[in-house]
């Protein structure tokens, strides 16, 4: 009953006459900010909605994270900073948006992402058509990394990003090897390791760094082993 009485305070005395007041004056005069649709969605229902909360929708630098829903007004309420201040009073302070507008930043960082990502997708499929003499070996775990960042393949669960899936860290190859740098026991073609040829092994570790390298004449991991 006590939060109840909170909201209700806070709806008649700053909400709405902040709102009526933006919609009167506009936005050129009046001083306002943004909170996130979620998350008034979440104190509009819940009694305790946790503290004001702007991650979903605002990135670092103060603005709004680009992403395909470019209608600012679905995705974030404008209020007043008074009641900012209130809210974050009564429930517990979050990142400030003081804008409405995409962030550019971010929107570049994520349009280079996007090239980066077609451009290791055409250069590996490019060179892995080449025959060679020998094989790579490389971590299927990684690849499978690598895969999901350059076709972005997001969780099924969960809201993602807005960067979408990040790339890969060094090549691991140590998952392969015990100790002494052997093959460890019952290793798998495809399940645990795949092979590649020189020039995508090459473009690979100029990208990513890391190993260490396994060479094979053939696809068997226990080969001159």
């Amino acid at each position: 009953m006590e939060q109840r009485a909170k909201k209700m305070d806070l709806i008649n005395k700053y909400i709405n006459p902040s709102l009526n007041q933006i919609e009167e004056k506009g936005s050129a005069e009046v001083n306002r900010v943004y909170i996130s649709l979620y998350w008034t969605l979440k104190w509009n229902v819940f009694s305790n909605p946790g503290a004001v909360c702007n991650l979903d929708v605002g990135c670092k630098h103060g603005a709004l994270q680009p992403c395909k829903d470019v209608d600012s007004s679905r995705r974030v309420l404008a209020v007043s900073m008074e009641v900012w201040r209130k809210l974050c009073s009564y429930y517990g302070p979050g990142v400030m948006l003081k804008t409405a507008d995409v962030c550019q930043i971010c929107l570049n960082h994520k349009l280079d992402l996007e090239q980066r990502r077609k451009q290791e997708h055409e250069q590996v499929q490019n060179d892995d058509t080449k025959k060679d003499t020998v094989w790579y070996l490389i971590s299927t775990h990684w690849v499978t990394q690598w895969r999901n960042f350059v076709q972005n393949n997001q969780p099924k669960t969960g809201r993602g990003t807005w960067l979408g899936v990040p790339p890969p860290g060094e090549v691991d190859n140590s998952v392969l090897l015990d100790k002494n740098g052997n093959p460890k026991k019952n290793l798998k073609l495809a399940l645990h390791y795949r092979g590649i040829n020189k020039k995508v092994w090459d473009f690979f570790i100029s990208s990513y760094g890391g190993g260490p390298v396994i060479v094979r004449h053939s696809l068997n991991i226990y080969e001159d082993n």
